[in-house]
């Protein structure tokens, strides 16, 4: 499904017409500044006990107990981005994480399709029964239903920033860790157009997990809205319209 308008309050858009075609990126941005969620950039899923909101200049997920099923609360990009991709996005938890294995909250890249028949790559963060907190790499192959897990480091750190990048077929997933970008994992995967999802998850029985999420950044070879629809912010010299803000 391919749906949404490029353009609105806490967007910026650059098409670079005068570099050769691998360098022509288009950026996109959101600071969460529009007081509502803006439909020409997201969709918002729910499941169970949840809250999606825009609050403040930040976006906010949270997911609580519920008995008989999982709880999500997730952002979908609206938009598609193809080719090679490098995609960021701050978060802040404002208590630990406190359930082992099932509680989470990441940013996933999704192919184009319908859930849960997409594959995915991932980075996230989640608490296990014996060490604690950790970042944790992973992907799932939606042809044959495998999944793997293979990458993880312990930290404590209660705010720092997910990335995802994208060169051919090969997606790499980093953290933030003293302000510089650190490698978790890599795959070989899918180089079909990708959707992004930040989300906070818990399972069944386990607590609540609350995040707030700032200054989503994605730049991609190319953007697809619905069609002549699209309004691309730039001129031949590729200036790009920045709005990110700085946190305090």
């Amino acid at each position: 499904m391919t749906r949404g308008v490029l353009g609105a309050c806490g967007l910026a858009v650059a098409l670079c017409l005068a570099c050769p075609p691998i360098e022509a990126a288009i950026i996109v941005q959101d600071d969460f500044n529009d007081g509502y969620i803006n439909p020409a950039l997201w969709e918002t899923w729910t499941r169970g006990a949840v809250v999606v909101d825009e609050i403040a200049g930040e976006a906010y997920t949270a997911a609580s107990f519920a008995s008989d099923t999982h709880s999500s609360a997730s952002f979908h990009s609206t938009p598609l981005f193809g080719g090679d991709l490098d995609v960021s996005v701050e978060f802040r938890a404002p208590t630990q994480l406190s359930s082992a294995d099932t509680s989470h909250f990441g940013l996933m890249a999704w192919s184009e399709g319908d859930h849960p028949a997409v594959h995915r790559v991932g980075i996230r963060r989640q608490r296990d029964t014996v060490n604690g907190n950790r970042y944790w790499f992973w992907w799932y192959d939606a042809t044959d239903g495998s999944s793997a897990f293979p990458a993880t480091v312990y930290s404590d750190d209660l705010s720092g920033a997910y990335r995802i990048t994208r060169e051919g077929d090969l997606f790499r997933c980093y953290y933030e860790s003293a302000g510089s970008w650190v490698e978790l994992g890599s795959v070989s995967h899918f180089s079909d157009p990708a959707r992004f999802v930040f989300y906070a998850l818990t399972d069944y029985s386990k607590p609540s997990v609350e995040v707030y999420w700032d200054n989503f950044q994605a730049t991609a070879d190319w953007v697809v809205p619905e069609p002549a629809t699209a309004i691309l912010f730039g001129t031949a010299a590729a200036a790009v319209l920045r709005r990110k803000k700085r946190r305090t």
